[in-house]
């Protein structure tokens, strides 16, 4: 046993920090899968899955080209993404959002 990882963001509904509202990790680039992986476990896995928080994987890059596509829609393929929210932004191409 040891101590699972915080999340990179967590969001609380009010300055006591008694209810979550949300947990978020980020990654940058185009990171290897157990990278990918290691972060939707740790969202799809936590222990409050049931209770309405929402999780969300915030994935940023420089540009997004096809090539970066591709490799993303693969590893996303592998990971365990249920229950959590996948968004994809490309900083360069001011064009925000992508859908994967």
């Amino acid at each position: 046993g040891g101590q699972s990882a915080q999340f990179d963001l967590t969001i609380y509904a009010d300055s006591k920090g008694e209810k979550v509202l949300a947990h978020i990790e980020f990654k940058a680039h185009n990171p290897d899968i157990h990278e990918m992986k290691k972060d939707f476990l740790k969202l799809a896995e936590d222990k409050t899955v049931d209770t309405g928080i929402e999780r969300v994987f915030i994935h940023l890059f420089e540009s997004f080209k096809q090539k970066t596509h591709k490799s993303i829609k693969g590893k996303l393929e592998e990971c365990n993404t249920n229950n959590v929210h996948y968004l994809c932004y490309s900083i360069e191409e001011h064009e925000g959002k992508h859908k994967i």
